[in-house]
């Protein structure tokens, strides 16, 4: 079980999860070329149909980085409150 942050009521699990939204958005969505790709493949997939054969392995590592963001606040709430 996770132990409380000192003077509050809150275990460390959500400090983990304002850790990892910051550096998501810092190191992926607006400073690399990963972070890129998967904005200009956000925008043109409306309006290209031709465009999924080359976009598929962005969108993809997308999904799968969004289930893994789904999965990991499940994941501590678990291990933080109910052991």
């Amino acid at each position: 079980m996770l132990g409380s942050l000192p003077g509050l009521d809150v275990h460390y699990g959500r400090s983990n999860g304002v850790v990892a939204c910051l550096l998501c958005w810092l190191n992926s969505i607006d400073h690399s070329v990963f972070g890129f790709s998967a904005r200009i493949v956000g925008g043109i997939r409306r309006a290209s149909p031709e465009l999924p054969r080359c976009a598929t392995p962005v969108i993809t590592t997308v999904c799968a980085l969004a289930g893994a963001a789904l999965a990991w606040p499940a994941m501590v709430e678990v291990a933080a409150v109910h052991g």
